[in-house]
């Protein structure tokens, strides 16, 4: 298990931030920002749930996701994630195992747009509101990454990640 994953009942998230040249982010941000728009209108396109083949297809390229992300290579990962998001763009927990592929290369936009789809899915994801706070903070959307937090807080008041998060804005000039 690698040191960036974290381990969640029910599913395997993983989570950690290192650093990457710009240029390839940027590109690479590009490209997953248009693929998410993508994916958001895949439903209404073609109004079908994924056939049994489609979820193992999705489930092999979330499993090379994975073992890309162990060796540190979170640019085939995250191509991996966007290949089975095409056999699979309802699934949750992939989308939000690419949103934090994203966080990690510190594509913020791209990131959120993965957890804004993870919470219209599933509307109780604590993590997920969490997590979209963060790439909402890292985008400069302070308003918004408030609003995540508070949500987030609304669902489950006993955390104490968001409060941290909710008074390290307050500081921030």
């Amino acid at each position: 298990m690698s040191p960036f994953q974290k381990v969640v009942p029910g599913r395997k998230r993983r989570t950690g931030f290192p650093q990457g040249g710009i240029m390839s982010k940027i590109i690479k941000g590009l490209t997953i920002f248009a693929f998410l728009g993508l994916l958001g209108a895949a439903p209404a396109l073609c109004g079908e749930r994924p056939t049994p083949q489609d979820l193992a297809k999705a489930d092999e390229h979330k499993q090379l996701a994975f073992r890309y992300e162990d060796k540190g290579d979170l640019q085939n990962a995250l191509r991996e994630y966007m290949t089975a998001l095409e056999y699979n763009p309802y699934d949750a927990d992939l989308l939000f195992d690419l949103g934090v592929a994203c966080l990690r290369m510190q594509f913020h936009d791209d990131a959120a747009a993965a957890f804004e789809r993870v919470v219209k899915l599933n509307k109780d994801d604590t993590e997920a509101y969490n997590l979209l706070g963060l790439a909402y903070r890292g985008a400069g959307r302070k308003a918004d990454a408030e609003k995540a937090w508070k949500k987030s807080l609304d669902i489950d008041p006993n955390q104490v990640a968001p409060k941290k998060f909710l008074d390290e804005l307050k500081t921030q000039p």
